[in-house]
């Protein structure tokens, strides 16, 4: 009777968290919860390469639309969905996309070793403490934002889809199309 009592609990705790997934998930729309961020200018950085290099956010503004990965080694779906970015790079390779991975507090030699043993063809920064990931509320991991050539965050994507190179195509299709606006001197990406 007690074991009874005990899964009418868990079906009824199961059902109200199904619900309240499907409430969050309909209030942020398809960009996940992320998608606080769409239509707002893309939180300035400049973080340091896995090369040496930095890679500052400011330095694609206006001409350039930019794809970030947000990811760790750690992260499964975050390891399936890397090869899924760099072919989506290269298919866009000198046609105004420059994709980004940023990887989420993990020390550089890790993040090297990782990089070299599955042979990842993408950019990676290190944001060491966190401080990108904050900025840009990820929260959840695979995260990948779209930010078009004005410096604004257009689309966000939260965790594997099975769409989802697909889906990167068609948005930054469209936003390689858009002509950028005339530069708004109170929006700042650095």
């Amino acid at each position: 009777m007690r074991a009874r009592a005990n899964l009418v609990v868990i079906r009824s705790s199961f059902a109200a968290l199904t619900l309240l997934c499907l409430a969050s998930c309909a209030q942020f729309g398809p960009g996940g919860p992320g998608s606080a961020l769409v239509g707002k200018p893309a939180p300035p950085f400049d973080l340091v390469m896995l090369d040496g290099r930095h890679f500052r956010l400011s330095e694609h503004k206006g001409n350039q639309v930019v794809l970030l990965d947000m990811w760790a080694t750690w992260c499964g779906p975050c390891r399936r969905e890397l090869p899924i970015v760099a072919g989506v790079a290269r298919d866009y390779h000198g046609r105004g996309l420059v994709v980004c991975a940023v990887n989420l507090r993990e020390d550089k030699q890790k993040v090297a070793a990782f990089a070299k043993s599955e042979k990842i063809a993408l950019p990676v920064v290190l944001d060491e403490q966190g401080v990108v990931a904050q900025q840009y509320h990820a929260n959840a991991i695979p995260m990948l934002v779209l930010i078009d050539k004005a410096g604004i965050v257009r689309f966000v994507h939260v965790g594997l889809r099975s769409d989802i190179k697909t889906a990167l195509h068609a948005e930054i299709d469209e936003l390689l199309a858009t002509k950028v606006a005339a530069a708004d001197p109170s929006s700042s990406v650095q």
